[in-house]
């Protein structure tokens, strides 16, 4: 019995190996961890204190699906495939809206939700599914959800953006590098461009109207095909919403970027995120480091500017969040509440003091 047993242990503990090995390999070689949570936290402070958000959903939540609402920034909006919950006490409770789906079938994952805010009650999801991504538009704060385009059998939502001038104009970047617009609030669609990489961000100019970034992931080479070679990623500018576009020459030398944060009170300066990078380009000047991680081994994970005071930054790595009130020149650093991969900063547009921080728990 105790043999048995014994073997039984070693069989565990070989299993165990195994999967730990697996997971290495995954990390080492693609970049891929397992998951294994997530948890939002809430600062009142710039991130001095950190109180956990009591979210109702135990499906997947991450924080691209938790906004502030644009009509009450001290109000929350968190949707779910169940549907749209609201927080009027900065996440400490939520009350669901009792949202209707005009579909066929539930969402199965909510990956997004955009609130237009030129139109406060519009809200937008992006939600996976097997049989094809979905973008979905309530127009009364989230009672009511229906369907207003559903990407091709074998293609992927990667992109989704709203005009800041005119809003019912939209746009979709997809997996296979789709570029598509809308001109009336999504009942229509048509494609402008076709990319030969994917779109990884869509990110219309809030200063020139008509002019857009699109960022445009790397192929990676195929070990499996010898005449495979890697294809970096590329940052695109369009004009006339995406009629033309043209690559961004100047950003080729700093390496490929992965987000694009345009200051929300300085017209003409854009910053450029890469793995080790932040770039400041303010037109028609030159583009300057503001932060380089170049010696460190790990790789900038988000970055967001204080919605009134731009000298005001955050930045963050995979497990350390750094904060400068000067621009840039001088960096402090912020514990997060607990160990994980950090993912998101989000600042109350209302009461910057207001932050909103996701942590992905990984093995």
């Amino acid at each position: 019995m105790i043999q048995q047993i014994g073997y039984i242990l070693l069989c565990f503990f070989i299993a165990y190996l195994a999967f730990e090995g697996v997971l290495g390999y995954l990390e080492n070689n693609f970049g891929i961890r397992i998951i294994t949570g997530e948890e939002l936290f809430i600062s009142e402070n710039k991130g001095e204190d950190w109180q956990a958000l009591k979210t109702p959903s135990r499906e997947v939540i991450s924080a691209k699906s938790l906004v502030f609402d644009p009509e009450n920034p001290q109000h929350l909006y968190l949707a779910s495939a169940k549907g749209i919950f609201q927080s009027k006490t900065q996440g400490q409770r939520f009350r669901f809206q009792g949202t209707v789906f005009d579909t066929e079938t539930k969402p199965s994952l909510i990956s997004e939700c955009i609130p237009d805010p030129q139109r406060p009650e519009t809200i937008y999801i992006v939600s996976k599914e097997i049989g094809g991504d979905r973008v979905l538009v309530s127009n009364d704060g989230g009672e009511s959800f229906r369907v207003i385009f559903i990407s091709e059998k074998g293609d992927r939502i990667t992109a989704f953006a709203i005009d800041p001038f005119l809003s019912q104009f939209l746009y979709i970047g997809t997996k296979k590098g789709l570029f598509l617009e809308s001109e009336d609030f999504g009942r229509s669609w048509r494609k402008k461009i076709q990319f030969s990489q994917a779109i990884t961000q869509i990110a219309p100019d809030p200063y020139k109207e008509g002019e857009i970034y699109v960022l445009l992931a790397p192929i990676e080479e195929n070990p499996f095909d010898y005449w495979s070679y890697r294809i970096p990623g590329r940052l695109m500018i369009g004009k006339n919403r995406g009629e033309e576009f043209k690559e961004f020459e100047k950003i080729k030398r700093f390496g490929e970027i992965k987000k694009i944060v345009f200051d929300p009170n300085l017209r003409g300066r854009v910053y450029f995120v890469s793995d080790s990078l932040l770039l400041r380009f303010s037109f028609p000047g030159e583009i300057e480091i503001v932060k380089n991680l170049s010696s460190s081994s790990t790789k900038i994970a988000t970055f967001t500017i204080d919605p009134k005071n731009s000298n005001i930054l955050y930045l963050a790595t995979e497990n350390v969040i750094y904060r400068s009130e000067n621009g840039g020149r001088d960096w402090e650093i912020i514990e997060p509440p607990i160990k994980g991969e950090i993912k998101e900063i989000k600042i109350n547009p209302s009461d910057p003091k207001v932050i909103l921080l996701s942590i992905r728990k990984t093995l």
